[in-house]
């Protein structure tokens, strides 16, 4: 009997831990929401014939979305503001998610540095404008 008790107790118990762990949760909702990474200098680097790569990036926390690399280029061939690289990228991602967008780039036997803005959650347009310098 008190085994029998016991099981009764335990099954209980174990409903009731069951039913209170289920949530309900609200889908996250996706939406499109475009980046358009602009890159230009403002600088004259016409003496500069090292090679630079940038990548466009895109990252939530600590995953990387997007990670592309444009095409290795030479310093001096960075265009000026009237001439400027553009890039456009439409993501279908969840609404309430905070990004961060911009470059990084590598100078050939010098090293890499990045610039980063933020894509706040709910803005469904951004505008990455780096100036080399």
């Amino acid at each position: 009997m008190k085994i029998l008790f016991l099981r009764l107790i335990l099954a209980v118990t174990a409903a009731i831990m069951i039913s209170s762990c289920q949530k309900e949760t609200q889908p996250v909702k996706l939406v499109n929401r475009t980046i358009n990474f602009n890159l230009y200098t403002e600088k004259d680097f016409s003496a500069e014939n090292g090679n630079i790569v940038f990548n466009l990036m895109i990252r939530d926390g600590a995953t990387t979305l997007l990670d592309s690399a444009i095409a290795t280029m030479k310093i001096k061939d960075i265009p000026n503001k009237a001439n400027k690289l553009v890039f456009a990228k439409k993501l279908t991602i969840g609404s309430n998610v905070d990004l961060r967008v911009g470059f990084k780039y590598t100078i050939e036997n010098v090293g890499y540095s990045w610039y980063f803005d933020n894509f706040e959650a709910g803005s469904l347009h951004k505008e990455v404008i780096f100036s080399f310098k």
